[in-house]
């Protein structure tokens, strides 16, 4: 199952955030999504970090092309919702 994440849709939490580890923010839910850049692998991990005491990983997706939800475009993630 593919999850559709639209980076217009989110804004982006500069006092969390830090080189490859970024937050961002739903504009309208509030949902905080946590993405990590694994440059090794080249990939992107998603995490829904809303509620600190119940993340879920939602799935990453290639970032060899510098996907990100900071680029303001659509990010397609393989999705596999898991309790961390």
């Amino acid at each position: 199952m593919k999850l559709i994440l639209d980076g217009k849709d989110f804004e982006h939490i500069p006092e969390m955030s830090c080189y490859n580890n970024n937050y961002f923010k739903h504009r309208e839910t509030g949902i905080v999504i946590y993405e990590h850049c694994d440059e090794n692998y080249q990939v992107n991990e998603y995490t829904d970090v809303t509620n600190p005491e119940k993340t879920y990983f939602l799935g990453c997706c290639s970032c060899h092309n510098g996907e990100s939800l900071s680029y303001n475009e659509e990010i397609e993630v393989e999705f596999k919702i898991q309790y961390t």
